[in-house]
């Protein structure tokens, strides 16, 4: 789902809370989710990911900051979370259509 400034919040398992910025609160709220969530820019970078990704992922976060969280996607699906995201941002397009790619530890 994005907001109006194109800032595009994901989540595996339901749909994420979007807000500009995450807040204390905002934060508190998306660490206990009992699902994974970030936050991706219109440059396609993610900012953001709650505190059960990061135990999920093993990745500190600024390891995942940036593109670095792409290593967490399996190998096949690589290509296609790519060419979807781009595909996204190329149409400015909300990004609750879904996808699904498997996440490794």
């Amino acid at each position: 789902m994005s907001n109006v400034n194109g800032t595009v919040w994901g989540a595996i398992g339901t749909r994420a809370v979007a807000h500009q910025e995450p807040d204390a609160e905002v934060r508190r709220t998306l660490d206990n989710l009992p699902v994974l969530s970030w936050r991706g820019l219109p440059d396609g970078s993610r900012d953001f990911f709650n505190l059960r990704w990061h135990e999920y992922t093993g990745l500190s976060p600024a390891q995942a900051h940036g593109s670095g969280w792409y290593v967490t996607v399996h190998p096949e699906d690589v290509t296609a979370v790519g060419e979807r995201w781009l595909s996204w941002l190329r149409r400015a397009a909300r990004a609750d259509r879904g996808t699904s790619a498997a996440i490794r530890r």
